[in-house]
């Protein structure tokens, strides 16, 4: 992104969310989230106000992309309370032009009222998915050239096979077939979690790395971080080198008879089974991040967790 504002080059971030992808001004942060993969909502915040907010939803059927967009200015007008300013609303704008960046049925659209808003709906052909995006400003700001960089950058399903998620810093990528299954966005831990019927991911960062591992060493802190995580599963640590930094491995077979009876007869039945538990830990000094990649997986997938190493940048 290089918005031409005093000829300088702002820093940039991008933001992974539900197989979405975008390319935001740095201070952009997931502030708002609501659903899942088939539909839901997605927030950013700058500093000062909401920036960019973006709705999906998945429909079998034909969509009417001019209808999408008249229903959602109707309901935004439908909101405005008494008091407020009135709200101005142009359709089919052309913000995008020609450069629709593989978005079909493609429609722009701007309003006015407090603040202002530019943003275009459209449906993706590859992944059936109905997009409503927007970015918005005060109405003292220039934002044509912004919304026209942020809408263009969003990507709206995986590539390759892998979903990328990224938010408050971390950047990780799962295979598409997962779908999210819980989060925890704190200030010492950003957490989330993905499944496949039986099968599990997480990946987490922890801050203050520097403090945490004053009082004790990476091996003994990984012992007792994720045997807590992992209690049902007989588990061996061991340190390595992970992603260029220290970490340990971690390696664990269930350790309750139901569970490896279970295992066995998925096994014999040649069905996917979670049944091997395998973790790699690292430590980032220069960023003062501790990362791990935690995985619950079926005997075919006990490369996953080195692979999904390789696609976390953990430092600049």
């Amino acid at each position: 992104m290089t918005r031409d504002a005093g000829k300088k080059t702002e820093p940039t971030t991008v933001i992974g969310w539900q197989g979405y992808t975008l390319t935001v001004p740095g201070e952009w942060t997931i502030a708002g989230i609501g659903g899942d993969h088939q539909e839901g909502y997605l927030r950013l915040d700058g500093s000062d106000m909401p920036r960019c907010e973006i709705k999906w939803f998945a429909d079998k059927g034909p969509v009417d992309i001019g209808q999408v967009v008249g229903n959602y200015v109707k309901e935004m007008t439908r909101k405005r309370r008494r008091r407020d300013p009135e709200v101005t609303i142009r359709r089919d704008t052309r913000l995008l032009g020609r450069r629709r960046g593989g978005k079909s049925q493609l429609e722009c659209f701007a309003w006015k009222s407090d603040r202002q808003a530019q943003g275009a709906a459209w449906r993706c052909s590859t992944c059936g998915r109905t997009t409503i995006a927007q970015v918005l400003a005060p109405l003292d700001e220039s934002l044509e050239e912004l919304a026209e960089e942020v809408l263009l950058s969003i990507t709206d399903h995986p590539r390759d096979g892998w979903t990328t998620w990224a938010t408050y810093g971390l950047h990780c990528e799962v295979p598409e077939e997962f779908r999210l299954d819980g989060q925890k966005m704190m200030a010492g831990l950003i957490e989330l979690n993905f499944m496949l019927e039986t099968e599990h991911l997480a990946v987490l960062r922890w801050g203050m790395a520097d403090v945490v591992l004053a009082r004790e060493g990476l091996l003994d802190w990984t012992k007792k971080e994720l045997r807590k995580r992992l209690k049902n599963w007989d588990c061996a640590f061991e340190e390595t080198e992970v992603n260029g930094h220290p970490g340990v491995v971690v390696a664990g077979d269930p350790t309750a008879l139901p569970a490896r009876v279970k295992r066995f007869v998925s096994h014999c039945l040649r069905k996917p089974h979670g049944s091997n538990a395998r973790a790699l830990v690292w430590h980032c000094a220069s960023e003062k991040k501790i990362h791990c990649v935690e995985c619950i997986v079926d005997d075919a997938r006990l490369d996953l967790p080195q692979e999904m190493c390789r696609r976390i940048p953990c430092h600049r």
